[in-house]
Formats: C-alpha cells, structure tokens, sequence
C-alpha cells in the first residue's frame, strides 16, 4: 500500500511554526535565551572587572600607565541531544484499512506533524529544565543510558549567592519578606557582579512563595 510521506521543506516550514508555539510562555528561555551557533565546541571570553580609580596628575605632570583589563577564554564541549520517534506497522495498517481504497496513495502527514511536534515538546521542555535547574542549585548533572548500555553524563555548574530569611515566610505573623527582599537587593550592590536590582528587576517565585507572601500579616513588614 503507498503511503505519502511530506517532503523535508514541508517539514521544516511546518516545525519553524510548532518552534514559535512550542516556545510561547517559557518564561526560562526568556530569562536566559537560547542562541545558535555553528560550531563544534561553546567558547566565549570575558573581561576581567574593571577596578581603581583615575590617580591625580596636576599641571605639566605625567599621566600614570594603567594596564589593561586581562580577560578569560572559556571553551567546552558542548551537551549532544536528540531524539527520534517512529511510525509503526499498526499505525500505518490501521490507517490503511480506515481509508477509502480508491484514495491512494495513503496521506500519513498528521501522524508525522504530530511526532514532530512532540519531539519538539520534548526539547523545550529539556532546555528550560535545564535552565530552572542551573539557577535553583547552580548544579546541573544529567546522566542517561546510552548506546550498548553505556551510561552518557553532561555535567555543568557556577557559583550562584542564596540568600536565607531568618523566619521564613510561612510563619506569616513575624516574617519579613520586605526586609528580606532589601537584603537580597543589597547582594548586587558590591562590584563585580553583571546584575541590576534597581526599579527594573523582577523577583520571580512560584505559587506557594507567592502566597506566604500575599498572606503575610507582619504590621511591621508587609502585612
């Protein structure tokens, strides 16, 4: 039985569309974006912090040398993902015998755009797991069996500051969250840190943070 399977370009016209919808509402992947590269390893370079202030000369005297800022190159393999699914005997049979047999060839590209746009779910979902992990702990440690049993492990991890409340938010009648939200902001005043906490920063939480807080009853605070 011929069946009719969609040409690449339609496939990938039709996955730029599901890449659009899939993408919409991820509020990790607007937190830290993705960006594409066509290259082998990930390397980047970093400046060091600018520090010191500018030294005083006076009329007709020199001007200090000041050396340059150094700066750091990074380079990484980087995490190889992918997945494919399949089209089975008992689909393809059962797609078969539910069409009309004068209708041949058989159309099968809804059962192939729904496969893609699950795969396309699933990376997503990867990345921004990825993402919520990596700010959460600073840690991220995926370990999978690979092929011929084989177990295949992508490891990465950075330094990130926590910061503890001393009577935490569930207690609702003596927690501070406001004190400890002015403390928080106070951790991205010392130099060297690529963060704003001004007007424009946003604290994100999730419902139950976000609950303890709107519950709280602290008349000192914010209740």
């Amino acid at each position: 039985m011929p069946y009719v399977y969609p040409q690449s370009a339609v496939l990938f016209e039709i996955e730029q569309d599901l890449i659009t919808e899939g993408r919409a509402g991820r509020l990790g992947l607007d937190l830290m974006p993705d960006v594409n590269r066509n290259a082998a390893k990930v390397r980047w370079t970093q400046k060091d912090n600018y520090f010191g202030l500018q030294q005083m000369r006076g009329y007709d005297g020199s001007p200090l040398h000041v050396l340059r800022v150094k700066e750091t190159t990074y380079e990484y393999n980087p995490g190889v993902f992918g997945e494919f699914t399949a089209l089975d005997e008992q689909e393809l049979t059962t797609r078969a015998g539910s069409v009309d047999l004068s209708a041949v060839p058989i159309d099968i590209g809804d059962l192939m755009a729904a496969c893609q746009r699950q795969l396309i779910g699933r990376e997503f979902d990867r990345m921004e797991a990825s993402i919520w992990t990596l700010l959460s702990t600073g840690v991220l440690n995926i370990t999978m069996d690979g092929a011929n049993g084989r177990q295949v492990t992508y490891k990465d991890s950075y330094t990130i500051q926590t910061y503890s409340a001393v009577v935490p938010w569930l207690t609702s009648a003596t927690a501070t969250p406001i004190k400890d939200l002015q403390a928080i902001q106070q951790l991205g005043q010392a130099a060297g840190h690529s963060v704003n906490f001004g007007s424009g920063a946003k604290a994100i939480c999730n419902g139950v943070t976000g609950f303890r807080l709107l519950n709280n009853s602290n008349a000192a605070d914010y209740g």
